[in-house]
């Protein structure tokens, strides 16, 4: 098995707020935030305050990522559509997409439509694709990506990663093998079609054995975090090589784990600490979410959602709060990966095989 070394270029990621507010380093478990000028009906303020005053990452690529995006997996049709025109009026900027969602065109539409009636600049958008298991042979990544741009109705995506360490073809071993496929991605950043690329559900030890010697080292690495999961075994590795870590599920999947997980917004709690705070349950989780050093990108169907989940920027989680949610006792993975990360069809067969790591004796 692979261990987890130091590189010498590693650095920490370098967080700021724009619009004034300051400067900090996110640390893995603590951070120094500044506070905003954003009050607690930000929600309805005008979409350019909001989006000036969300706080950015900037990635090893030196690009400037919104620390708080839309995830869009899950949202199909015209409810994509409506969904993420809607988050661009409200001041989202960041739009985490995939082609595995098969929600590319819905998306494009939004996108389309929002840029023409001038509501947002290109510039001022990130806008987030995914390369599907079935595409990592290195002469099909570029015209996977270039379909997924003319569906997306853009030139270019800001970050293009690589969403499961497996591909559709069975066997023992990986084909085709991981570095052959980011020869492929490496091309797609060559040919203008993306600003960065990285990673999704990514181990340290696969990220040592496949990338050490990488030409463009990956700038993200999107996994599972949340206080459910608090992923830190992941979080403290990425933090060392200088990978961002963006935190998909940052509420967990309460329509979808019903019955399997215990609902994370519904935990005791973190419903205690919401009403402490005054804030709803979801905003109380993502703002953990942002101070545990992650960005997030909760799904936002409704617009109602779209606001609440707006309320976890321009304020602070207590010491005690934040020390309480990074401490919780029960641990498990939410999402697995069984059945699309492992199988039994290999290459990896079980939990251990794709994750490096025992799986939780809380997981079903």
């Amino acid at each position: 098995m692979a261990t987890i070394s130091q590189r010498p270029w590693a650095s920490k990621a370098v967080i700021t707020a724009a619009a004034g507010a300051a400067i900090f380093f996110i640390g893995i478990g603590s951070a120094f935030v500044s506070k905003s000028s954003l009050d607690d009906t930000h929600a309805e303020m005008a979409p350019e305050r909001i989006a000036a005053n969300t706080p950015m990452v900037t990635l090893n690529t030196g690009q400037h990522m919104p620390l708080f995006g839309l995830g869009t997996s899950g949202i199909n049709g015209e409810q994509c559509t409506n969904s993420v025109r809607k988050a661009i009026q409200l001041g989202y900027r960041h739009i985490d997409s995939a082609i595995m969602y098969g929600n590319d065109e819905f998306t494009g539409r939004a996108l389309a439509a929002a840029l023409d009636a001038g509501e947002v600049k290109r510039e001022d958008l990130f806008v987030v694709s995914k390369l599907p298991q079935n595409e990592h042979e290195q002469s099909r990544v570029e015209p996977a990506l270039r379909a997924a741009l003319k569906r997306l109705r853009l030139d270019y995506v800001d970050l293009f990663l690589v969403h499961w360490p497996c591909t559709d073809k069975p066997g023992p071993t990986l084909n085709p093998p991981m570095q052959e496929t980011w020869k492929g991605m490496e091309a797609v950043v060559d040919a203008g079609l993306t600003r960065g690329i990285g990673i999704s559900n990514f181990s340290p030890e696969k990220i040592i054995e496949w990338f050490s010697d990488a030409r463009i080292y990956p700038s993200v690495n999107q996994v599972e975090v949340h206080p459910h999961w608090r992923n830190q075994r992941l979080l403290d590795f990425c933090k060392d090589k200088g990978i961002h870590v963006t935190a998909y599920g940052p509420l967990t999947s309460p329509g979808n784990m019903a019955g399997k997980f215990p609902i994370l917004l519904k935990d005791e709690t973190v419903v205690k600490i919401a009403q402490e705070e005054g804030k709803s349950p979801a905003q109380v989780l993502l703002q953990w979410g942002l101070r545990h050093g992650t960005s997030v990108i909760p799904e936002g169907k409704s617009e109602a959602h779209q606001k609440d989940n707006l309320g976890s920027i321009g304020w602070e989680l207590s010491n005690e709060h934040y020390k309480t949610l990074s401490t919780l006792p029960y641990q498990a993975k939410y999402f697995t990966g069984q059945g699309m990360g492992y199988s039994e069809k290999g290459p990896w067969y079980t939990f251990e095989d794709l994750w490096n790591e025992p799986k939780p004796d809380t997981d079903p």
